[in-house]
């Protein structure tokens, strides 16, 4: 019978104090947001060993998908002295993978590959080496 007094009682609430506006982010903080956000990708293979009956129908695929040399399997997030840290399912992706260890791939575009074997960041904390502009 409580539950009953509660549920308008929340709803109120609610509807009352909207979190949503407390949500957003203060503009000056977004851009180190940003430059903190990292994509983990691996290397795509240079030729595929198998062979098909007939063409693949690849133009199906986003551009940027079909082009880039590169497999997004996830985000990392940087925290200061090439320390990284990402879910541990992101990294299970590279683990004894034949796209080798996992890398890092910043908004601008700059690759910094991992300083272990994929084993080492299944923990979901790993150390990168410097960036290298593309």
């Amino acid at each position: 019978m409580t539950h009953y007094f509660w549920r308008p009682l929340f709803c109120l609430f609610v509807v009352a104090f909207p979190l949503s506006s407390h949500a957003a982010l203060a503009l000056e903080l977004q851009p180190g947001i940003r430059a903190a956000t990292f994509e983990v990708v691996l290397k795509k293979p240079v030729a595929d060993p198998l062979t098909y009956e007939k063409a693949l129908p690849f133009d199906l695929m986003p551009f940027i998908e079909r082009n880039d040399e590169y497999r997004s399997i996830g985000t990392a997030f940087g925290l200061g002295q090439n320390r990284y840290v990402s879910a541990a399912h992101v990294f299970a992706l590279a683990i004894d993978s034949q796209f080798g260890a996992p890398a890092l791939r910043s908004a601008s575009g700059g690759m910094s590959s991992s300083a272990h074997s994929s084993d080492a960041c299944v923990c979901g904390s790993c150390r990168f080496g410097p960036f290298q502009s593309s």
